[in-house]
């Protein structure tokens, strides 16, 4: 579909840009009286297209992701460009045609000086750009203060600008997560008050909540991909945008190979690519207690129009924790390469993490109440100085797109990962008052886990009469192929801790062993089919979606390969959502969205031990509205998901579907540039929720255990205007009561952490950043809804000097 964003979302790489005027009605050197404000680039150059009816072509690599200058004052259209610009690195030439081009430097030619390559289209359009069809290229680009983008990738559906998309979504910039000085996505995910993390990065994979629904790695999906990430800590580098979806992902992403639900939404995460310029970027840093960090990233660009770029970038993380105890190391590399000639794009992304946490942390399940005690330190590590858990993943993704005419693309991927993990750790559970609590012993083995994904489709936009269509049809295919060894849980191993005065026991042996056959097999099949249609002029969107998946599991036994049990189901989840643009800075919408998941395996206490439940459907509805104010955006939503739980019912020992939890909830959400020194994103989340039905009547009605009552987060930059390239930030959370289980009474106390630092820019290749994290060294909880308590992360301190050339 062809909306005003057009051009503001610059999905253009390689391929030259036109910008023109409805007409050329002045001649480029004439003079007259220019009135432009500071904004996204690509906007202003718009702008003074239509301002001085003067052709102007560029490559949208060149502009992705900058500010303009402020142009104000009698000027040709070329001067006015110029300062505009204000960029050593480019430079504006004059056309054959009378029109500009903006160029590299030294590249004089990087623009054709044909006046038919300025095709006038009547309109503003991006000429021969990558269509809206495709997704390879530069992403939407920021939001007015950077920290946010104007849209976010939406699985087979492409990209959607934030005021066409009839969901809730933030889409967080590598800005953003550069200048938090993030090492996992723990770091990036606390500025959304939707978002509720139940693991920390001392643990050594990373959970979270998602309006109130558990989400885990494995549930994240890249590039629009699912079932790649595995129940790890995903590494942030190179990685260009993190996207919170926060709406059911069944339509976009199909089922999830996890045993988590993700119908409270999941995240994306889009890689990076070579940007227009060459740069290196050194970065050297420091964590507490003794964490030295390290990593480097190179952006090359090669062609004589660019044409072939390529991302590398590695990283050392390694040294003691926070916690008593706790040491991590993490090393990672990540290679993109991409390449675009006329109508046809490939992307190709390869990455390696390996990640180690030894006396991880471990969460404490329930509490005895009817306090929970919080007065003990920060830095207390709950588990034992043996315990720890190992990761390594290897990840590969190919993707492919032909135009194979104007706004009709055919796309396919192939993407496969393997995971090795390994862990002895302590299962803390039960605390009471006075700081005791019980812990098991357990170790575990996953070798050689496996995954493996193909997907094709079309997508393509076209208009019947006076409606507009936006089309897309996929089918896709998934395998998981895992190799899980547990021991663990003999009552002789479990040993009384106190968190006030923790001890440190006999450290027991590794008893998990390598599997010699495959434990698991499962096969994801999935077809999708959508269309959004589009009224009185692109004004009113209604999008109708359908997706058939089959899901098909198989267990065994490791020792002799024998098959256990198997089990199969399929599903179709369709998708319906309206929405109405008031006018170009306002929009209105409301959707109905199905989750699927995999419904997980019986254990062996149950009457079915050892049964695959086949996929499990969720549902979610939301209105909402969207307002952009220039340099301000804000968001809200009120959602209701119906949200299927699976266990063990206790009268009929059966595993299976045993209840219903419905979620409602108020979501707000703003970000931008309150004045041109001055950024901030963040929100508040509101909650009401309840058990509407369980096998087990007596918490029929309670509240839905680690959803607190509400959420606030917020984060501020301030740009210091008596020191150039000083910038102070602030960051605040706090987290209302919570249910720490169903059964009983017991809250999590609420809490807040503040957050300070500061950055300082010295001519714009060397930056220097300093923060603190839980100033004030708050000892807190959260809570999941499995009726797990997740000790906060203390106090830390974050250092760090990047250095561009």
């Amino acid at each position: 579909m062809k909306n005003r964003n057009t051009a503001r979302r610059m999905l253009g790489t390689t391929a030259l840009v036109s910008v023109c005027a409805m007409a050329v009605t002045a001649a480029q050197a004439d003079t007259s009286v220019i009135d432009i404000a500071e904004q996204e680039l690509f906007a202003a150059i718009e702008e003074l297209s239509i301002e001085t009816g003067t052709p102007i072509a560029l490559n949208a690599r060149l502009v992705s992701n900058k500010t303009s200058k402020a142009v104000v004052g009698p000027m040709s259209a070329r001067q006015a460009l110029v300062a505009m610009l204000d960029d050593p690195s480019l430079q504006v030439e004059q056309r054959a045609d009378g029109g500009l081009a903006v160029v590299p430097v030294g590249h004089l030619n990087f623009v054709s000086q044909d006046a038919n390559d300025a095709t006038d289209l009547g309109e503003l359009v991006l000429g021969a750009a990558t269509p809206e069809t495709g997704t390879l290229g530069p992403p939407p680009p920021p939001f007015a203060g950077g920290q946010v983008a104007t849209g976010q990738q939406l699985g087979v559906l492409g990209n959607r600008d934030r005021l066409e998309t009839p969901l809730s979504t933030t889409s967080l910039t590598s800005e953003f997560i550069k200048n938090t000085q993030a090492t996992s996505y723990y770091d990036v995910i606390q500025i959304l008050p939707s978002l509720q993390a139940t693991t920390t990065p001392n643990q050594g994979i990373t959970n979270f909540n998602s309006r109130g629904v558990q989400v885990s790695s494995a549930d994240i999906t890249f590039n629009g991909t699912s079932n790649l990430f595995f129940d790890t800590q995903p590494t942030l580098l190179g990685i260009e945008r993190v996207e919170s979806i926060r709406a059911p992902a069944a339509l976009f992403t199909g089922a999830t190979s996890a045993f988590a639900s993700v119908t409270g939404g999941t995240l994306n995460f889009v890689p990076k690519r070579a940007g227009p310029e060459n740069v290196n970027t050194f970065t050297f840093g420091y964590q507490s207690d003794g964490i030295a960090f390290t990593q480097f990233e190179t952006e090359q660009r090669y062609g004589d129009q660019g044409q072939f770029g390529i991302y590398f970038g590695a990283e050392l993380l390694d040294g003691d924790t926070q916690l008593s105890f706790g040491e991590r190391f993490q090393g990672s590399v990540a290679l993109a390469l991409d390449y675009e000639v006329e109508n046809f794009r490939a992307a190709f992304d390869l990455r390696y993490m390996e990640v180690r946490q030894d006396g991880h942390s471990r969460e404490i399940f329930g509490a005895m109440g009817p306090d929970i005690p919080t007065s003990f330190s920060a830095d207390t590590n709950p588990n034992q100085p043996w315990a720890f858990i190992d990761n390594d993943t290897v990840m590969a993704a190919l993707r492919l797109e032909y135009d194979i005419a104007p706004e009709t693309t055919i796309f396919g991927a192939i993407s496969g990962a393997r995971h090795n993990r390994a862990s002895l750790t302590g299962f803390p559970s039960f605390i009471e008052p006075n700081g005791d609590f019980t812990t098991n012993v357990g170790s575990f083995v996953d070798d050689g886990n496996t995954n493996f994904n193909i997907e094709g489709g079309i997508r393509s936009n076209f208009q019947l009469g006076s409606v507009s269509n936006a089309f897309v049809a996929a089918v896709s295919y998934g395998e998981i192929r895992q190799r899980f060894s547990f021991v663990g849980f003999d009552p002789a191993d479990a040993f009384t801790n106190n968190i006030f005065d923790p001890i440190v026991s006999t450290p027991p042996p590794f008893l998990a062993t390598d599997p010699d056959f495959d434990t698991t097999e499962g096969n994801f099949t999935g077809v999708t089919v959508a269309n959004t249609f589009g009224f009185l002029q692109d004004q009113l969107q209604l999008t109708l979606g359908l997706r058939y998946q089959d899901i098909e599991f198989k267990n065994f036994d490791g020792t002799t390969g024998a098959l256990l049990n198997e089990s199969s189901g399929d599903r179709f989840s369709p998708g319906f959502a309206a929405l109405y643009r008031i006018s170009d800075t306002f929009s209105v919408y409301g959707s109905y969205l199905e989750g699927l998941r995999n419904g997980g395996t019986a254990p062996l206490t149950a009457v079915n031990a050892g049964q695959q439940l086949g996929p499990v459907v969720s549902d979610a509805i939301e209105i909402g509205a969207k307002f952009d104010f220039g340099s301000v955006g804000f968001d809200a939503a009120l959602f209701q998901i119906d949200d299927v739980s699976t266990g063990v019912d206790p009268v009929t020992n059966v595993f299976g579907e045993v209840g219903n939890s419905r979620i409602r909830g108020l979501e707000l959400n703003a970000f931008g540039e309150l004045t041109p020194n001055l950024r901030f994103v963040g929100g508040l989340t509101v909650y009401d929720t309840e058990i509407s039905n369980s096998a087990n009547g007596a918490i029929v009605g309670e509240s839905v255990a680690g959803v607190p009552d509400f959420v606030i987060a917020a984060n501020l930059e301030y740009d210091i205007r008596q020191v150039e390239g000083l910038t102070v930030t602030a960051g605040l959370r706090h987290q209302a009561d919570a249910r720490v289980i169903q059964g009983n009474e017991v809250e999590i106390p609420d809490w807040t952490t503040v957050n300070l630092g500061a950055r300082y820019d010295f001519n714009d290749r060397i930056t220097a950043r300093l923060s603190v994290d839980n100033v004030f060294d708050e000892t807190y909880f959260n809570g999941t809804t499995f009726g797990e308590l997740a000790l906060g992360s203390p106090r830390t301190v974050r250092a760090s000097v990047s250095v561009e050339f």
